[in-house]
């Protein structure tokens, strides 16, 4: 059984890699299982790595069980490098529900990747810190975070954190406006054919947003609804509701309204308490498809991500709302 727990350990990227969520999930459930008195240390890994793969899935609840366990082990074992893992596994499902909730777990995660000297422990936590500010439209402090680790990012030369900070810097520039730089991000990442299924699918995903943004609804439709159908075939949940998302706006921006109405309230139903951004920007999407229809439940959306744009602090999301409120007035 130790043995077993240390193969689980070796073997977290390729699972990763290689999209075997379900093979991942039974060899370190089994290994656990039979390793219930084994190693504080190699436990406290493979729960880490578990739980990471139950991320994967979108599985949050589970994840952060997972996280738990792992750095209570980690902590008895004196084990920093484990602990920097299983704080930012901890911190990152927080931030999904409430991202100042999630934040001093991740700062803790940051110290103690340092104090451990884990430069792959410290590019993570620091990439999960600056997207709970991505989750704020705080764009600057996301800059200032991403920027401390950027040498040691390109040094390490990891291919999931080289992609996951592409798509950080795409989001922004798309949310900044910035489209053209957007594009170069994006393209450029999905050439390096790096990272894992989950960051993959959500660069394509930010590939859909950005043709929306870019006035070719028609054409991010398409792309969208392949890769929404790819994702649920291969089991990579993490990427699905932001798919679901994107098809949604590119429906609304296509004039279907029925279809957008369906999918915002199938997604809603996914996302609620489970991931505040993508929430938030799914009810601002029922709120649009609702106020074109003549509905008057557009303005108890807008009421409601408001108020979801308020307690997760996010004033673009807030101010989205306002203006869909103050169209309902103007009508």
């Amino acid at each position: 059984p130790p043995l077993a727990l240390r193969f689980c350990t070796a073997l977290f990227m390729w699972w990763r890699g290689s999209q075997t969520f379900a093979q991942a999930e039974a060899a370190y459930s089994r290994s656990l299982a039979a390793a219930e008195n084994g190693p504080a240390a190699s436990r406290a890994r493979a729960l880490w790595g578990r739980g990471n793969n139950s991320l994967g899935l979108g599985e949050f609840e589970a994840a952060g069980a997972d996280a738990t366990d792992a750095l209570a082990l980690a902590e008895d074992a004196g084990d920093r490098g484990t602990a920097s893992r299983a704080r930012c596994l901890l911190g990152l499902s927080a931030a999904y529900v409430n991202p100042v909730a999630g934040r001093s777990d991740l700062r803790r995660a940051v110290d103690l990747a340092r104090a451990a000297d884990d430069h792959w422990a410290l590019v993570e936590a620091s990439q999960f810190a600056a997207i709970s500010y991505l989750f704020q439209d705080d764009h600057s402090r996301l800059r200032s975070v991403l920027d401390e680790v950027d040498a040691l990012t390109d040094q390490l030369a990891d291919g999931d954190q080289l992609a996951r900070r592409a798509l950080i810097l795409a989001s922004i520039a798309i949310l900044d406006g910035r489209l053209i730089e957007a594009r170069k991000v994006l393209e450029g990442a999905l050439a390096a054919e790096v990272g894992d299924p989950a960051v993959q699918m959500w660069l394509r995903a930010q590939v859909g947003l950005l043709d929306v943004c870019r006035g070719e609804p028609e054409r991010a439709l398409e792309n969208l609804q392949g890769r929404l159908n790819q994702a649920i075939e291969t089991g990579v949940g993490m990427a699905i509701p932001a798919l679901l998302t994107w098809t949604t706006w590119a429906e609304l921006a296509t004039n279907r309204l029925e279809e957008a109405h369906q999918r915002a309230e199938a997604t809603i139903q996914i996302v609620e308490g489970r991931d505040c951004l993508l929430e938030a920007w799914s009810r601002w999407l029922l709120g649009e498809t609702l106020r074109l229809r003549g509905d008057d439940r557009a303005d108890a959306a807008a009421e409601r991500t408001c108020a979801i744009g308020e307690k997760m602090g996010n004033r673009l999301a807030t101010t989205e709302l306002e203006c869909l409120g103050h169209e309902r007035v103007r009508e």
